[in-house]
């Protein structure tokens, strides 16, 4: 938001002007207006950031916006901490009161407005350019600024920038500090982070970078007070004439480095240049620790707790009187001369004479601080007290020219009459006002008088102009300094100027011309050829101050100097982005940059493409990997495609064969192992490539930049042979052919057969000494046998198959049922000469015959009745004599009453048990529970 005059803050102050801006912001007087009553205050807005190309700055440092949104809010968090230390010191006397604040944040954008109102005071620069300054005057105000550093000390504050700039006068002449910080922040957010504009009032240990403490505002107010008691002029600079920039350069750096010692401030008396060389002390052990011992070193001085030289001027007392001293009181209190400050040198009133920089306009001697602009009186000297007289009687009142003409006459013809007339002519005083000059006050008529025309910035003298009777020639009145009789009568001489006008050229836009000295002058830049931008006003000629130096269009007030002033321009930076290449990087407009595309593994160039900015590329440009271009004035973004390489895969053994992208991701599965083999792992045979889960069937990989070959590898699967009692155990192969050999005899027992205790084998006769058989896919384990002669048992639909020996007991058991569940009836002996006894028993026993012979278990469906239930529990199939339980079911609402038994439904048998048990009869049944209401 842009501030402008006759605009509203604080819903009912008007901005009326502005009286000035600067690193901080911008300072606008603004009033109240209410019933006729008119109220002033300073109205100090701080924009945050307070240029826009800081966030662009910050953005090219790669921050994002949350980040510079955080780094501003953390900026304008400090600046309300340095207002709230303001307002907690608020109505202390020389400290800036802080009447209000807002922080205003706009919406959808990074930027704050802060707006401060302040006492509208005089800045201290002002105060001594319109008055006069003594010594007693700096050791009042020394005495009131460390006062407010004794204030700051209690609280734990360091300012830190105390400096002329941040010292200010009130109405009552009361010296009081302000700022805290304030445009110190403000100067963090700029990329320029130099002390440039406070090194001059800065502490070593500060400026140095080393730890620093409250001292350091102890340092910078005696830098201060050491300037306004040395000509204006700061240690090591030259004490005389005119000073150059190596000369303030060359200044600073003696003090800083702490090698040369502080020669004593020439205006100050001995013991105040002792307190102000010891507050201006480079190691800060040897300075005062605290305010408190200032405070009672100028007490010393003066003798005194209250201020020194008085307090700061008040209205007057009832007796007409105030407090002030006179020039005259304040010389007796120190013993010596005071001296003035006026526009050509610092000079005592004895005739000593200390020329230097001036600092402001003579005015009356005294301490009393007039802020607002009077007319200016004549210099007149202090009466001397007269002494007591004797009252006179009172003459009679007549006109003084009468009266004089009686005395005359009335001496006349005497001799007396004479001596009286050459008496009162003699010593008859008449007044010579002087206006823009020195020279003024009561002078003897024919008493030589010398007067000279002050010097006037920017106006050269013309002549003098008389009010009065007074004879000089046309040279006299036009030389600045002349001399003649005093009149006997009163007379007025005024200074008469012309404004001085000088040539002014403005390089690189508008605003040349002559202009008067003192005059308002606009200048406004040429806009910036593409890729620049405009970087600030050199004044190549002549002496100017511009406040806005670096913006386009600035105004100045004329001085009394030609001026010669060039508009710069500086060449803007651009980023350059290369994506998949080499040359990017941040570049001035029309820099040749060189670009390179990086080679990829799998991928052949295929061209330039400008993904943002405006960049024009030929089609020979675009399609080379190595370009030449010359940076646009925009951000640019360029990057390099490729076409991705194929190539074929072969798969042996498993699926995935096919063409493949280079880097795409192909999936191998190999086929299911055979019989008898397993599978180990993949081979590459043809190609390089690094396969992921390379032992599992399933895996994968990322396609290399040339043909592959897999294989699938497969092994034979190694299964154990164990024979117990005989030869041929190993491990073998599946299909392989493997021998077993039972021994002839096992202690005399002669071979009797085999057993299969492992595996499955297809053998046709297990008594065969030697067999051969196909090795199966699994792991073999066999017993050679030895006994007498053993017969075969075979058992179908139960349990007991084997070898027996003849006579030994063979046990069978049947099955419970069949596959189709109908249960076992009896045994039948189907081969060989056996009766069974209890051919009707599930399980039953036999003498095994020397035969062989087969069981087979024979299973029979006996009768089954159904049972349908309703209201109860119990329904299903049952066999003839099979024991069947019914139970009713509990209704809600309802009482068991009795059963309704029916075979076929035509008749009916009641039963009251709620549960009741019966034979199965070889008949269907339908049971009904019966229900009463309860």
């Amino acid at each position: 938001m842009e501030y402008r005059v006759g605009e509203m803050v604080f819903n009912d102050w008007e901005i009326v002007r502005e009286i000035g801006s600067g690193a901080s912001g911008q300072v606008w007087e603004i009033v109240k207006k209410d019933h006729d009553i008119s109220i002033s205050s300073a109205l100090k807005v701080i924009h945050v950031p307070k240029d826009p190309s800081l966030k662009r700055t910050l953005y090219g440092d790669g921050m994002d916006e949350r980040s510079i949104t955080t780094f501003f809010q953390d900026m304008v968090d400090d600046l309300t901490d340095e207002i709230k230390i303001m307002t907690d010191m608020k109505g202390f006397p020389h400290i800036v009161n802080c009447e209000d604040y807002k922080v205003i944040r706009y919406e959808n954008e990074i930027q704050w407005d802060i707006l401060i109102r302040m006492e509208l005071l005089m800045p201290i620069q002002a105060y001594i350019q319109e008055n006069a300054i003594s010594e007693a005057d700096v050791l009042r105000m020394s005495r009131e600024l460390v006062q407010t550093l004794e204030l700051f000390e209690s609280k734990g504050i360091i300012h830190r920038d105390i400096k002329p700039d941040n010292i200010f006068v009130d109405n009552y002449g009361n010296f009081k500090i302000g700022d805290f910080g304030i445009a110190r922040i403000c100067d963090k957010a700029s990329a320029d982070l130099s002390k440039k504009g406070t090194e001059n009032y800065m502490a070593p240990e500060v400026f140095h970078g080393k730890d620093y403490d409250h001292t350091v505002d102890i340092y910078s107010l005696g830098l201060v007070l050491y300037k306004l008691l040395n000509n204006n002029r700061l240690p090591f600079y030259p004490e005389t004439g005119s000073y150059s920039e190596w000369d303030m350069q060359q200044a600073l750096i003696d003090r800083l480095s702490g090698k040369k010692e502080l020669p004593p401030p020439c205006a100050a008396s001995e013991e105040f240049g002792k307190i102000v060389l010891r507050m201006c002390a480079h190691d800060p052990a040897e300075r005062y620790q605290n305010a408190k011992e200032i405070l009672e070193d100028l007490e010393q001085i003066t003798g005194s707790k209250e201020n020194i030289a008085g307090m700061a001027v008040a209205p007057e007392t009832a007796s007409g009187s105030s407090s002030s001293k006179s020039l005259d009181e304040t010389r007796a209190m120190f013993q010596k001369d005071v001296f003035i400050y006026d526009a050509e040198t610092v000079k005592k009133t004895s005739k000593t004479n200390i020329t230097g920089n001036s600092i402001g306009k003579s005015t009356t001697t005294g301490t009393t601080p007039p802020l607002e602009k009077k007319e200016k009186k004549p210099e007149t000297p202090p009466k001397k007290p007269e002494a007591k007289k004797e009252p006179k009687k009172e003459p009679v009142k007549e006109k003084k020219s009468d009266k004089k003409k009686v005395i005359l006459q009335g001496l006349a013809g005497s001799a007396v009459a004479v001596a009286v007339l050459a008496y009162f002519l003699t010593n008859q005083t008449y007044t010579l006002a002087v206006e823009d000059g020195s020279g003024s006050g009561k002078y003897k008529g024919g008493q030589k008088v010398t007067v000279t025309a002050k010097d006037v910035d920017g106006s050269t003298f013309v002549k003098w102009e008389i009010d009065g009777k007074l004879s000089l020639t046309d040279e006299e009145l036009s030389s600045q300094t002349i001399s003649f009789k005093m009149p006997r009568h009163k007379i007025q001489l005024a200074a008469l100027y012309d404004v001085n006008s000088h040539q002014v050229i403005i390089n690189n836009g508008s605003g040349s011309g002559e202009y008067n000295v003192g005059e308002e002058i606009t200048i406004v830049a040429d806009d910036p050829a593409a890729g620049s931008e405009f970087a600030g006003w050199d004044v190549e000629e002549g002496t100017v101050y511009l406040e806005h130096a670096d913006k386009q269009k600035t105004s100045f007030e004329m001085p009394d100097d030609e001026l010669e002033i060039t508009a710069t321009y500086k060449t803007l930076s651009y980023e350059l982005q290369v994506e998949n290449g080499q040359g990017g990087g941040t570049y001035d407009f029309g820099k040749t940059v060189r670009i390179t595309a990086q080679e990829k593994a799998g991928a052949t160039f295929k061209g330039w493409v400008v993904k943002e900015g405006e960049l024009e590329l030929s089609e020979e440009e675009a399609a080379s990997p190595e370009l030449t271009i010359s940076m646009p004035a925009a951000d640019v973004v360029l990057a390099a495609e490729y076409d991705q390489n194929q190539h074929q895969v072969t798969i042996n053994g498993g699926s995935g064969s096919g063409s493949y992208l280079v880097g795409e991701t192909v999936t191998l599965v190999a086929d299911e192992a055979g019989t008898g083999k397993e599978f180990t792992g993949w081979e590459v045979e043809e190609g390089a490539v690094s396969i992921q889960n390379a032992n599992k069937q399933k895996a994968s990989f990322e396609m290399p930049d040339g043909e592959l070959v897999i294989n699938a590898i497969f092994k034979d699967i190694d299964y154990k042979v164990s024979v117990n009692d005989g030869d041929g155990s190993g491990t073998y192969h599946y299909g392989d052919q493997v021998q077993v050999t039972a021994k002839d005899s096992n202690n005399g027992v002669p071979f009797s057969h085999w057993t299969i205790d492992k595996g499955t084998l297809e053998i046709s006769d297990l008594t065969v000494q030697n067999l051969t058989f196909a090795m199966p896919a699994e792991e073999v384990a066999m017993t050679a046998h030895y006994a007498q002669e053993k017969f075969t048992l075979k058992v179908d639909g139960g349990k007991g198959s084997g070898m027996y020996d003849a006579g030994s007991t063979a046990t069978i058991t049947a099955d419970e049922t069949d596959a189709s569940g109908v249960p076992f009836a009896r045994w039948e002996v189907t081969e060989g000469s056996v009766t069974l006894e209890n051919a009707e028993s599930r399980e039953t026993s036999f003498t095994m015959p020397s035969e062989k012979v087969s069981v087979k278990a024979v299973y029979e469906a006996g009768d089954r009745y159904s049972v349908m239930v309703f209201g109860g529990t119990g329904a299903g199939i049952y066999e003839e004599g099979e024991i069947v339980t019914v139970t009713a079911t509990e209704e809600p609402g309802k009482k068991f009453n009795c059963w309704y038994i029916s075979a076929d439904g035509s008749e009916t048998v009641e039963n009251d048990n709620a549960s009741f048990s019966f034979e199965m009869p070889a008949t269907d049944l339908i049971i009904t529970a019966m229900y009463d209401l309860e």
